[in-house]
């Protein structure tokens, strides 16, 4: 991810654009702190996206949880919970 100040952006927008298409995204900062974020439209993201890095934080927030009773599976199905 490159980081740009809002003149440079300015100055190199078809190449901020090219970028995103590649599926890379580009921040943009004012005065050292992110302002703005410029990403590629949702259909390449979703070819591009890293499932390993949300399942590492689904895996590690897991084992933050704990089940403190027996649960009764077919019970809360019965219920109608999922």
């Amino acid at each position: 991810m490159d980081k740009l100040s809002v003149f440079e952006a300015k100055a190199r927008f078809s190449e901020v654009v090219n970028r995103a298409q590649e599926g890379k995204q580009t921040v943009i900062t004012k005065r050292g702190k992110a302002v703005a974020r410029v990403v590629p439209e949702k259909a390449k993201r979703a070819e591009r996206w890293d499932r390993s890095e949300a399942i590492g934080r689904i895996a590690a927030f897991s084992k933050t949880c704990r089940i403190r009773r027996k649960v009764d599976l077919q019970k809360l199905i019965e219920e109608g919970r999922p």
